[in-house]
């Protein structure tokens, strides 16, 4: 079985063994991605009854304009509304095919695509984020020891560990069990024990045709995965 996703416009392929992604496995994915769309549904459909925004299900038009000055100033308002609504549309389409988690620099290409020549600024989106915090419809934005800072739908409570594995592969959207650990200092057979949990809901994907050793993507991190086949 295969996993993809597009980056800068090219289509990363990793193949997934058979041998580890059996039944079992394949249905926690299947099971937590429909976990994590009905988390973002939910965060939808509370956000759309209070500010009467069109039925999750519509198409809503990409965010348009830019907060006003005095909106500016207080974080808030209709502006900040209608880009947090768009925000929790790209989580919605995005989150259950990066096991739940996602990068604010991510969201900010997202939110930006079709308007390059006009682009929000990170600050203006992040502040719709935390507008969403405020509301508690979406979890509190994680900063990893790495810098990055990302927000996570995951369906099952991620240990010191697992965010210790998610926070070497932000750098650059994969890791080695090696690597792993080199870094931590854990046995082989725990390095394993983790990457398998984060394996079983989708969050990392297993390389097993790269020709110098295994490696684990992390489609979360997508945009710095490298594609020049090293």
């Amino acid at each position: 079985m295969r996993a993809s996703w597009f980056y800068d416009g090219k289509l990363v392929v990793v193949e997934m063994g058979v041998e580890k992604f059996g039944e079992k496995i394949m249905k926690g994915i299947e099971e937590a991605r429909k976990e994590i769309k009905r988390r973002i549904d939910w965060a939808l459909t509370t956000l759309q009854s209070i500010f009467k925004f069109p039925e999750p299900g519509e198409k809503f038009p990409l965010i348009t304009g830019k907060p006003s000055f005095f909106e500016r100033i207080r974080g808030k308002g209709k502006f900040y509304d209608q880009l947090s609504y768009v925000i929790l549309k790209v989580l919605r389409d995005e989150c259950p095919k990066r096991g739940g988690i996602i990068t604010l620099s991510d969201i900010v290409l997202l939110i930006n695509r079709g308007r390059e020549d006009d682009p929000l600024t990170l600050d203006t989106i992040l502040t719709a984020l935390k507008n969403l915090e405020e509301k508690n419809v979406i979890p509190k934005i994680k900063t990893l020891p790495s810098g990055a800072k990302v927000v996570s739908f995951s369906p099952v409570e991620l240990s010191n560990d697992h965010w210790a594995v998610l926070d070497l592969a932000s750098s650059k959207g994969w890791v080695t069990l090696e690597e792993i650990i080199l870094k931590t200092g854990w046995s082989t057979e725990k390095a394993q024990m983790v990457l398998e949990d984060l394996e079983r809901t989708g969050i990392a994907v297993r390389d097993v045709k790269y020709d110098r050793g295994l490696r684990w993507y992390f489609p979360s991190f997508a945009s710095k995965t490298k594609l020049r086949g090293e």
